[in-house]
């Protein structure tokens, strides 16, 4: 399982990405059955951040579906695309002192 986000560059005029954002990236997610969940952060600085959980077996496969996902997305729903994309990629996580997992 990964979490892939999806950053974007701040909106031009200060907006928020919309509440219907969530569901846009679901829809554009549906045929991908390895999607696990999505997340929306409208407000995440310095941009908004799309979190896509996806189980797959290679960290190269679920950030590539991510990208295809958003794509599809803003193919799909024209206010999308005044959203620039920053990248897409699994987060790496340092390891907590003591942390012996």
């Amino acid at each position: 399982m990964y979490l892939v986000h999806i950053h974007l560059v701040p909106h031009p005029r200060g907006d928020l990405l919309p509440d219907c954002t969530r569901a846009a990236i679901t829809a554009a997610a549906a045929d991908i059955a390895e999607v696990v969940h999505i997340a929306l952060h409208p407000d995440a600085k310095p941009g908004p951040v799309i979190g896509v959980y996806l189980a797959f077996d290679s960290l190269r496969a679920a950030e590539a579906a991510a990208l295809d996902i958003w794509d599809a997305a803003r193919c799909r729903h024209a206010y999308l695309r005044n959203w620039e994309l920053v990248r897409a990629e699994v987060p790496i996580m340092p390891i907590m002192p003591g942390y012996d997992g």
